[in-house]
């Protein structure tokens, strides 16, 4: 992720989250204490051509050893309400079988 000017409220986030487990679970909701609120968003192109950022509802299947590729114009979390600067953040991502994955995610300097 990349750092935000201190006045900046929202942020995007990409990377990679792999599914460790042998069978399909649900994200069924994703926080951070750093942020108010994370969302699921994707990218892609309207019928006129202009790319548009659409929230993606919850719960998201996720694939038995799936990975999910959080990039620049496809999926990605926007992160609105930032309570925290510093140079990592905690995003847990809560699952259909109780259990939650927990990402450290590193900003970097622009």
């Amino acid at each position: 992720m990349m750092e935000a000017p201190d006045v900046a409220k929202t942020n995007a986030v990409y990377g990679k989250i792999q599914n460790p487990y042998p069978s399909d679970v649900q994200i069924t909701k994703i926080e951070s204490d750093w942020y108010g609120s994370i969302e699921l968003h994707e990218s892609m192109n309207d019928d006129y051509g202009i790319m548009r950022m659409r929230k993606q509802s919850l719960p998201l299947t996720f694939k038995m050893n799936e990975t999910l590729k959080l990039t620049k114009g496809g999926k990605h979390l926007m992160l609105y309400d930032k309570k925290k600067n510093n140079g990592s953040i905690k995003i847990i991502f809560y699952l259909s079988n109780g259990l939650k994955l927990e990402e450290i995610v590193e900003v970097r300097k622009k």
